[in-house]
């Protein structure tokens, strides 16, 4: 065995030589990373359960405050109540379905194709929950699809 090479030069033996010269020490340290790696395990599939659930829910908070910002920011005005298109504005009912979050970022920022840039009038948090409330419109509204017939 490899630890029976070990001198102990001192009369003094700490018990970290007496554990490694009786070879329990090598047992005790698997013993140890077994343990660990256990409860680590299971530790992991602990959150990553609880952090489904707390994604969902401060996605869900997100969109909720994104059509309160849509609201109160006055997006309506040219959007229209519940994004569904006016003279000024497009129908924003399948953006979701139709941009990727990063240009739906963008063109809040930066504004273009008739809409005015609103990056300086917006709070980082406020574009993050617009983005997030106008990404999850993926599904025409009934509402919509009626008023399209009438025209």
């Amino acid at each position: 065995m490899a630890f029976n090479r070990l001198k102990v030069s001192s009369a003094k033996a700490t018990k970290l030589d007496i554990a490694m010269k009786h070879g329990s020490y090598g047992v005790r340290i698997a013993q140890l990373v077994a343990t660990f790696l256990i409860v680590f395990t299971v530790g992991a599939c602990l959150l990553s359960t609880h952090a489904g659930g707390s994604t969902q829910a401060s996605s869900r908070a997100s969109r909720e405050a994104g059509a309160m910002v849509f609201h109160n920011k006055g997006c309506e005005h040219c959007h229209g109540p519940s994004g569904l298109g006016t003279e000024k504005g497009p129908d924003l009912s399948t953006v979701g379905k139709r941009w990727k979050k990063p240009r739906i970022e963008h063109q809040i920022i930066a504004g273009g194709n008739g809409m005015p840039a609103f990056g300086e009038a917006l709070q980082p948090d406020e574009v993050k929950s617009l983005v997030e409330f106008l990404s999850a419109k993926r599904k025409a509204l009934k509402q919509t699809q009626q008023a399209r017939e009438v025209q």
